[in-house]
């Protein structure tokens, strides 16, 4: 309440600063009419210094942060099919930016990385790009996680980033 009022009396003190007050066509000492209008906007909020995201075009990313040390871009072509990925083992280094693109051949899969916060679907016939940086070293595991028959639990690969 004391917050609405104190921006009433902001507005005001500003409007009449600049000449907006407005009087009736005939004031007497008593009557003067004021209009005033006050609009509060919410503060921006911080972003999150990675976002990863599906785009419309099929694509996922994950975008670095601004601080963030950027690499080499590395490219892969990878095919998704019952019940592998090919190549089932990629190497980057600690810092590169990875751009997967992955298509399946069969049936509909998924492609997730959940370190890296990658998670995709993949459309039979349809290349989708994954994209992210490979910011910490380690070993790594991506799986299938859309079930695709008998031999889905054992579709996986690893991630080996260097660093």
């Amino acid at each position: 309440m004391k917050f609405t009022i104190g921006l009433a009396i902001i507005a005001f003190v500003a409007l009449a600063l600049a000449g907006c007050v407005q009087q009736s066509s005939s004031p007497t000492p008593t009557q003067v009419q004021i209009t005033a209008t006050a609009t509060a906007t919410p503060a921006p909020t911080a972003l999150p210094t990675t976002t990863p995201t599906i785009q419309p075009t099929g694509q996922a990313t994950s975008t670095p942060s601004p601080s963030a040390t950027q690499g080499a871009v590395k490219e892969f072509t990878m095919t998704a099919k019952q019940w592998s990925f090919e190549p089932s083992e990629i190497r980057v280094s600690k810092g590169d930016i990875v751009k997967l693109k992955i298509k399946s051949v069969d049936v509909e899969h998924g492609f997730k990385l959940p370190d890296f916060g990658v998670d995709a679907n993949l459309q039979p016939g349809q290349e989708v790009t994954v994209e992210f940086t490979a910011d910490k070293a380690g070993t790594f595991t991506f799986s299938c996680n859309v079930f695709c028959g008998s031999g889905h639990s054992e579709m996986e690969g690893t991630l080996i980033v260097e660093g």
